[in-house]
């Protein structure tokens, strides 16, 4: 443990059922300390359980325009009209778009891809743009890429970036689906 005063090392044994802890001893010293067992369960989580797993940090009543294209994605353009939504120019079912935007706004990374590579955010699958009502100032954008198919889980998820392009997500097939709807589905 880095501190201003210098470094301290905690060093963790067996739990005492009796005391509920663990017993811990602070830099070598002598003394037996008993901490609380949560410390340690802490201490042993992953990196990954550290990490941010939003995706897309907005707020939904300040978003004008929801834009969807990709390469195997028809174009979607939802446009906010006072206080309703047009699709493609026509007439938006509220509560279809308004869920859309939801699914969006609690987009998390499923998991975090532990290979380098090609993720195929250069010609993506997807392509999510939110815009506010400044322009190309106020916009954000979600690129989905490369299918990944997790042959030991048997589940299919999709490479995902947010805004901050040095991280890329995992996301799962069924999210995928959530926050790339046709056009028809969001008509009223």
């Amino acid at each position: 443990i880095a501190y201003a005063g210098g470094e301290l090392t905690l060093s963790l044994g067996a739990t005492n059922g009796y005391l509920g802890g663990r017993y811990a001893i602070l830099n070598g010293r002598p003394e037996v300390q008993i901490v609380p067992s949560e410390l340690f369960e802490a201490i042993n989580r992953s990196r990954d359980d550290f990490r941010l797993r939003r995706l897309l940090n907005f707020t939904a009543q300040k978003v004008s325009e929801i834009e969807l294209s990709g390469e195997r994605h028809e174009r979607l353009v939802a446009k906010r009209v006072g206080d309703g939504w047009t699709v493609n120019g026509r007439p938006g079912s509220q509560p279809f778009v308004e869920a859309w935007l939801k699914s969006l706004a609690e987009l998390k990374a499923d998991a975090f891809p532990e290979e380098g590579g090609d993720y195929g955010f250069g010609r993506p699958v997807l392509r999510v743009t939110l815009k506010g009502g400044r322009g190309a100032a106020d916009q954000i954008s979600l690129l989905v890429g490369k299918r990944v198919e997790l042959i030991d889980q048997g589940r299919i998820r999709y490479y995902a970036v947010g805004p901050d392009v040095s991280q890329p997500f995992l996301i799962s097939s069924e999210v995928f689906r959530r926050i790339s709807p046709r056009a028809e589905a969001l008509l009223e």
